[in-house]
Order: C-alpha cells, then structure tokens, then sequence
C-alpha cells in the first residue's frame, strides 16, 4: 500500500489529495475500513497470566484496535496497551483472577474477575474513562444498560476537546465521530462513498475490466477494454484503447554472432551460418573441426625461449627440438576452473611450466606429459594451478621422477647401475644389505685414530705410529670392524672408554697389542662391551 501516513490513535492509512490513484481499493479497505470495522468491533484475547502486550500497528489488524476487549484465558497477570495511542476501551475480564490492563511501565487499572469497565487511555497510562454522568444510566426493557452517546446533529456534539476519545452518533446524516485532537471525525461506514481526497474514488461502483485513470481530485476516469488485440496507448496526455500499429522487422542484424539475417526488413527471420566461438559456438560445421577449436593442437620447437599461452591457446600443447623452453600459464582471472593445457614434452631438454606470475608449477621432462589445470582465479603464482604428470615415454633425462613417497616395486630388474648409493637398506627388513668383499675404510691411520661408524663393516689400516681407540655409546649391537697393523712392530690400542674383553678370557682390558701384520676384528656385543679377537694380547 502506498500510503505513508497513518493516524495517531488508530493508525488508520491517511493518505493525502493525490495519493493512491487507481489503488485506493486495497489502501480504503486495508487501511481504513477493515481497521475502523476492527476498531469499533470487538475482539477476544487469550491472557497467559503473566506481562501481555496488545498493539495497533500501521494499517494492519491488532487487538488493541478495538473499542471492545474480552480477555479469555489466566488471569492474574498485566494486559499492556502502546503508549502514544489515546482511545477508549471496554474490557470485560472473563478470567477467574484480576487483570491489571495498563500502558507499559505505568500503573493502569486492576480488572476484577468478571468485571467489565470502560477505560481510557491519554497518553500516558490507562484510567478510568467514566467518573462522572449528567443522567442516570437507565436500563430500557429488552435493551440491557446503554451510555447515551445519540445527537440529534453534529451541532449538539459536546466539545471534542473534552470529550477526547469519545463515539458520538449523528442523526441528521446517521453517522458516527470519533473524537480526537479537538475535533469531530466522522468514521467510515458502508453508506458513504469514500471521497478521492480521502483516498477513495468517490464512486459506489466501478466499471468492470475498465482500467482506472487519475482525475486529481475529482472522481476518476475509465478506458474501456474497447477491440480485441488493442493496447493501452499514451496520446501525450492521457490514455486510449488503440489498435497496434501495423509493420514489421525494420532493421535486424546479427551482429558478430556469426549467422546471417535470410532478410533484414519484413517477414520471417531465418538465421543461416555458424555461431563464432566468442559467442558460446565452435565457429566450425562439422565435429571435427568443432573439436580442433575448441581443443586444438599446437606444437612448438624448443628454442631457450618462452612461449606464453592464453585463454585462446589450444588445449594441447606439445614441444619438440634438443634445448630448453619455458611456458608461461594464462593468467587465471581471465579463465574459469577446471581450464586445463595438456604439455607433452618430445624435446631432448626440460620443458619448465610457470604461471603467469613467473612462479614455477612444474618441470616436464623429455618423454613426459604433464597435465596443468586452473584451480583458481584470483592468484598469479602456482597456488591456482594443480598440475601432474600422466605419461611417459621414457624414464630417462637430466631430472628426477618421483613416484611416491614411499613406492613398493614389485620384482624390479635393477641392472648394473654405474652410479649410485643404496642407504639403510636391508636384505631381510632387519639385517642391512652387506659388501661382497671388505673395503678398506681410508689411508693408513699413522696416528692416533678414534673408529666411527663410517668404519662398520670395514678395515682399518695402521701404519707407522698408528693405533685405534675404540670409544663408548657410538656403535650399535653386531657392529664389526677389522684392524690390520701393516707395520714391523706390534701396535697397542686404547679400549678403555668400553668394557673390552680378548676373545676367550674374561679380564676387562683397558688397552691390547696387535702383533706384527696381524689381523683383529672388534666385535659389539652391547652398545658399550666388545669381544677382540685375531693377533691380539
């Protein structure tokens, strides 16, 4: 409802001259009969016995609307009604317990069980609205107790500046006034034509199907439906029920969609032609050329250089020649998700794959393929690029190929590498894989040497003033190293960071002697015991 403006007790709509042209029939009857049917009406609420409030929202159904309240339901409690209306109420509590009906936060007045009262509220709180009558309250036979509120005219109305918020009746134009803001309103009621400046149409009835026309404040005028097919037009001042104009197509034009007009003025339009791949096509008539667009193919010669792609670069990208090149991705923000380049790398040389950001994704090898898909499309590095390989025609080239962290090969043939170390390896998931023949661990020692761990497995060489000390907590259980004293003279050893034993005895010793050429193997049986054995004393 187009209204605005609402009045301050009822919050009835009260539109101004102008205001809802060829809409007043849900404003008058939403806004203002409905409500002022409510107000002087009477509605029943269900106490719960506790803090109830009651409202009278703009142009819309409230309880505390109307002039009559019935409260059903648990007493007890407090009925609160909107502060800034000033009306009257009848209340009857048809609860077993008090009702205290009031404005929130204000004292208002205590209900007994049963009791009906007329109340007003000013503003403020609600009191009493009755304290005083020029006559007696009379109970006429067969019409119950009545207020006298009858006027023989408005004439005779008592001053609605003291008689705010009461009902009177006019007999002279059998009409009811609401008293408010120091003066008479009259109410709405179903024998008065509800006039354009109070927002109605001031008509009785309307013509059915005509379309309505504002008139400023007079009554309002009417087009009729008029011929079949006509349309509503505008004569550059008001409107008429005419015939469309006669004619057709005058101009058409396909633009750079691809197809051609069959004719650009009258007639049927038939499109002939292939829609262009900016336009969402393939630009192409058959499947196979649909697919060379759309997919595409492109093969370049490795050059050192940099080939840089775009939205527009085919899907398939494939680099042949004997040197290095560099592909530089579209920029994501002009592509969408899932926008994937197929590299296939049959150059001799790494084929490095960067975004647009000179950020690297990924290096393809020779005889690989790598597939590079757009993840994102805010980002100029690698993050919004997921990238693989998923071919291979060779497993050779100057680069690695990692399979998985931790890859299981299933009877491989290794052959006869020329290169290469094998690290913590075992030959049965305990015991490490061991040499063939002993090697020897470095030059002749012609010093004071301490073993390592390097010397596992191995033999070390004394020479001229050489010697070995075995130290604690480096070597772990079945750790063996052999010593040889390759010189003229018998060579003592320190073992006194261990518990050392010769083989065969069972006396800690602290130092041995290595004869001459001779041969011992240092064996650990813990962490910190080893048994010497061979050319030892």
């Amino acid at each position: 409802m187009a209204t605005v403006n609402f009045t301050t007790n009822l919050a009835l709509a009260l539109p101004t001259t102008g205001d809802l042209s060829g809409t007043w029939g849900t404003a008058v009857n939403t806004g203002i009969s409905e409500l002022v049917d409510q107000a002087l009406g009477y509605q029943a609420f269900s106490a719960t016995g506790g803090s109830d409030t009651l409202t009278i929202p703009d142009a819309a159904t409230g309880v505390a609307r109307s002039i009559y309240i019935q409260l059903n339901g648990t007493g007890g409690g407090t009925v609160n009604v909107p502060t800034t209306k000033t009306k009257m109420y009848f209340v009857f509590n048809n609860t077993a317990s008090a009702i205290t009906f009031k404005v929130t936060g204000q004292t208002g007045v205590s209900i007994p069980a049963a009791a009906k009262i007329a109340l007003v509220s000013n503003g403020t709180d609600v009191i009493p609205a009755i304290n005083y009558f020029s006559t007696a309250i009379s109970a006429a036979a067969n019409t119950g107790s009545m207020i006298p509120f009858y006027y023989a005219n408005q004439a005779a109305f008592p001053s609605a500046a003291t008689s705010h918020g009461a009902i009177a009746h006019s007999h002279a134009d059998n009409a009811m006034y609401f008293a408010h803001s120091s003066a008479w309103w009259r109410l709405l009621d179903e024998y008065t034509d509800v006039t354009v400046a109070q927002g109605g149409t001031g008509l009785s009835t309307l013509t059915a199907n005509n379309v309505i026309l504002g008139n400023g404040t007079s009554t309002p005028l009417f087009v009729a439906p008029s011929t079949a097919g006509n349309v509503l037009t505008s004569t550059g001042t008001t409107w008429a029920s005419t015939a469309p104009a006669a004619g057709g197509v005058t101009t058409f034009t396909a633009g750079t969609t691809g197809f051609t007009p069959s004719t650009a003025t009258s007639g049927a339009v038939t499109l002939a032609g292939t829609l262009a791949t900016a336009n969402g096509g393939t630009g192409a008539t058959s499947a196979t050329a649909a697919m060379a667009s759309l997919m595409g193919f492109t093969t370049t010669a490795t050059a050192a250089g940099t080939t840089t792609l775009t939205n527009t670069s085919s899907y398939y990208q494939q680099f042949t020649g004997t040197t290095t090149q560099t592909v530089r991705l579209p920029v994501t923000s002009t592509l969408v998700t899932g926008w994937t380049f197929h590299i296939v790398n049959n150059s001799t040389g790494n084929v490095s794959v960067q975004s647009s950001g000179a950020n690297a994704v990924i290096t393809v090898l020779p005889g690989t393929t790598a597939m590079c898909t757009c993840i994102g499309i805010t980002l100029t590095t690698a993050a919004d690029w997921e990238s693989g390989l998923t071919d291979f025609s060779t497993a050779t080239g100057t680069g690695s190929v990692v399979l998985s962290t931790s890859p299981t090969l299933v009877t491989p043939l290794l052959g006869t590498p020329s290169q290469g170390v094998l690290s913590s390896c075992t030959v049965d998931g305990t015991n490490k894989v061991g040499y063939l023949n002993i090697p020897q661990t470095g030059a002749a020692k012609t010093a004071s040497y301490t073993l390592v761990v390097g010397d596992v497995g191995k033999f070390v060489v004394l020479g001229t003033s050489g010697l070995v000390v075995i130290p604690a907590s480096v070597f772990a259980v079945g750790d063996a190293i052999s010593v040889v004293n390759n010189t003229t003279a018998a060579i003592t050893c320190t073992s006194s960071a261990i518990t050392a034993y010769i083989g065969g005895t069972n006396t800690v010793r602290t130092s041995f002697s290595l004869a001459t050429r001779g041969v011992c193997t240092i064996l650990f049986v813990t962490t910190t015991v080893v048994v010497i054995t061979g050319n030892v004393s």
